[in-house]
């Protein structure tokens, strides 16, 4: 898939800490200016769920294990129109908080990758606008309100 990386550049930029916001966050180790792609996928990072498996595994027996395996899909994965998939990131980019005024987001070049929308400073959390991953078919973030059609 034309999508993926061959290197992942996100542990050279950023580190997992407690968040003010919510639980964990991703906050950047260096100065990161604007336009930077501070992570890309490889195939080893993500796993990709179709609506196809999504509805599959909604309606097959569920365990304790099953229910938190759905719970981490809804809590930590996003929607790529371009795949019409469910993306869960592997990699510690899953721990990016929601914002409202995102500092970054993803490119129209790929659905596995985020770029600083601005200049980020070390120690600045990063945020992703969650209603841009927002997906028709799986109900994703019940913690963030949906943006009105």
């Amino acid at each position: 898939m034309q999508y993926f990386s061959q290197a992942n550049p996100i542990n050279e930029y950023v580190e997992v800490k407690e968040s003010p916001i919510e639980g964990m966050g991703v906050f950047a180790k260096k100065f990161i200016p604007k336009g930077t792609k501070w992570w890309h996928a490889t195939k080893n990072d993500v796993l990709l769920l179709s609506r196809a498996q999504w509805e599959v595994l909604n309606q097959s027996y569920h365990t304790k294990l099953i229910d938190e395996f759905i719970q981490s899909m809804i809590t930590y994965s996003y929607y790529s129109a371009n795949l019409d998939c469910l993306i869960l990131d592997l990699d510690n980019s899953r721990h990016v908080n929601h914002s409202d005024n995102p500092n970054c987001g993803g490119s129209d070049e790929s659905p596995l990758e985020s770029i600083a929308l601005r200049d980020i400073y070390p120690n600045e959390e990063i945020f992703e606008d969650y209603h841009e991953m927002e997906c028709p078919w799986a109900n994703l973030y019940p913690g963030v309100e949906r943006k009105a059609e």
